[in-house]
């Protein structure tokens, strides 16, 4: 009886034990938004789970505050891994019509990862991170 119910215990510790192990993905979305009185920025991740070393890509809606579209943005979007030192990987961004930008990157390892969107408007410096995942 002792035999089965340390196995039990000890199988129950394996499984919480994988459980404690996975990756947190709170905070992990597929689209970021934010406005403020000036501008408001929505951000979509264009796939589900983005991919290491292979270009991964997301795109982001711009819009002044009466929801007219932001053309020719003074945008810069940098990829790095937050509490990391792997380096900071500059995106590159185009406007594919008014007021929508493809954003277009490659994450080099596998984890949590931001896209971190710098806006500069008018006297403003807007900055705001887009969380997604990498697998490898």
């Amino acid at each position: 009886m002792k035999a089965i119910s340390l196995t039990l215990l000890l199988l129950l510790l394996i499984v919480a034990g994988v459980f404690y192990l996975l990756p947190d993905n709170s905070g992990i979305s597929a689209k970021t938004d934010y406005s403020n009185e000036a501008v408001r920025i929505s951000v979509t991740s264009n796939q589900e789970a983005a991919v290491a070393m292979s270009e991964n890509s997301f795109t982001l809606q711009l819009t002044d505050a009466a929801g007219q579209p932001i053309r020719q943005a003074n945008l810069k979007v940098q990829l790095l891994m937050p509490k990391m030192y792997c380096g900071i990987i500059m995106a590159q961004v185009s406007e594919q019509t008014p007021g929508s930008y493809l954003i277009k990157g490659i994450p080099v390892m596998q984890g949590k990862w931001n896209a971190e969107i710098s806006l500069r408007i008018a006297d403003q410096l807007i900055r705001v991170d887009h969380p997604f995942i990498v697998k490898s």
